[in-house]
């Protein structure tokens, strides 16, 4: 219930009813249909917690998980020991320091240093130190749902243009280019998955060029696109994580090698910049497409007309009448064809490109095990078998 006070991405759960039944059962009412209401409940954000006993919230909550929070600074470091009254086994560590290192560099020295001993979400540079140490350091790399994604905004470009964005960007060289931290993408969940059958043409710059021409573009003197005596220039706007400079850069230098010029706008915030405002002409970003075996949170990011990528105009009526019908439906072999079919849409549209999922890297010394580094969600670390020898 707190949650749907200060989390706005729950407020639709305002009109559901939670009342105990007993000290096992909670019974949750809802006034429609909620299929993915058991996927909702395993994200981070929900936790169960003893609301009469903790008196410090926000430092201090008591919770029913394997260890108990010591200390705990926002944006900062936490520090937790064994919750000797956990009711689901032995605990093995005794307990551990979560550092704050959202730099890729700052985790690289921390480890060659010995100040941390695991972590996860390693880069492409780190990635090769550690694969020539195999000795003094184990490496788990495993198909990961954090996906790598741009947004085409159709009402500031041509047809012809959004065509020949997405024939140009080759994904499968910005994976090998990032050295295995990213497998290419078709959409935006593993191909595996029963809902991420799409499709899209391989990568064809000579029919990217075609289409531009066709349209009445022409090279200039300086190798670029014009028409009508104006420069084709496209902006990427991307933000300083998640490797998004790298791949700004990537599909800068494939784009202007047909002949598409490009400039990159770095933006420190872009949910309160360029997506919110609509300034860009190709948006990158990431997000975790696949919350927990089901496509609706993605899909419901990604195409409402009331989202906030709507502003580049791919949301029709005909894409938001499936979603309507994807949110209630309880069957999951129609979920996943009617998943299916939006994110199809998009692709054919050259709305969207999908260009890499993470795969989940992580590291650890020797005599540690149990860092949920065989789960493919990176919101998972500590359980109660981790362990260090």
């Amino acid at each position: 219930q707190r949650l749907i006070e200060v989390n706005e991405r729950y407020d639709d759960w305002a009109a559901f009813t939670f009342k105990a039944e007993d000290e096992k059962t909670l019974v949750i009412t809802t006034p429609d249909v909620f299929p993915t209401m058991l996927v909702a409940l395993t994200d981070p954000e929900f936790a169960v917690m003893d609301l009469d006993a903790t008196t410090d919230f926000d430092n201090a909550p008591i919770c029913t998980g394997p260890f108990v929070i010591q200390s705990f600074q926002p944006e900062g470091d936490v520090e937790v020991v064994r919750n000797d009254n956990y009711w689901n086994g032995e605990v093995k560590l005794d307990g551990a320091t979560l550092f704050y290192m959202p730099d890729a560099d700052s985790k690289l020295l921390a480890m060659q240093s010995g100040e941390i001993d695991c972590y996860t979400s390693v880069d492409a540079a780190a990635k090769e130190i550690y694969e020539a140490d195999p000795a003094s350091y184990n490496l788990t790399v495993i198909p990961g749902t954090r996906m790598q994604f741009y947004v085409i905004n159709k009402t500031r470009l041509d047809d012809s243009v959004c065509a020949a964005i997405n024939l140009t960007v080759d994904c499968e060289a910005i994976a090998e280019f990032l050295k295995g931290t990213t497998s290419a993408a078709v959409g935006p969940f593993i191909a595996s998955a029963p809902y991420g059958q799409v499709t899209k043409p391989a990568p064809d710059p000579a029919a990217a060029k075609a289409l531009l021409e066709a349209d009445g573009y022409t090279l200039n003197a300086d190798g670029f696109y014009e028409k009508d005596g104006k420069v084709l220039e496209l902006s990427i706007a991307h933000y300083k994580s998640r490797q998004l400079p790298d791949l700004a850069l990537l599909m800068k230098e494939q784009l202007e090698k047909i002949g598409v010029k490009v400039t990159l706008v770095v933006q420190e915030d872009p949910d309160a910049g360029y997506v919110a405002t609509g300034d860009y002409d190709i948006a990158l970003y990431c997000m975790i497409a696949d919350t927990g075996g089901d496509p609706y949170y993605c899909v419901d990011a990604l195409y409402r007309q009331s989202g906030k990528w709507a502003k580049a105009g791919f949301p029709t009526d005909e894409s938001e009448a499936l979603i309507n019908q994807l949110q209630f439906e309880t069957d999951i072999d129609q979920r996943a064809a009617l998943a299916n079919q939006i994110v199809q849409m998009s692709i054919d549209d050259n709305a969207f490109g999908y260009v890499g999922l993470f795969n989940k890297v992580s590291v650890a010394r020797p005599g540690v095990t149990g860092f949920s580094e065989d789960i493919p969600f990176d919101f998972y670390g500590l359980t109660p078998e981790t362990d260090i020898a």
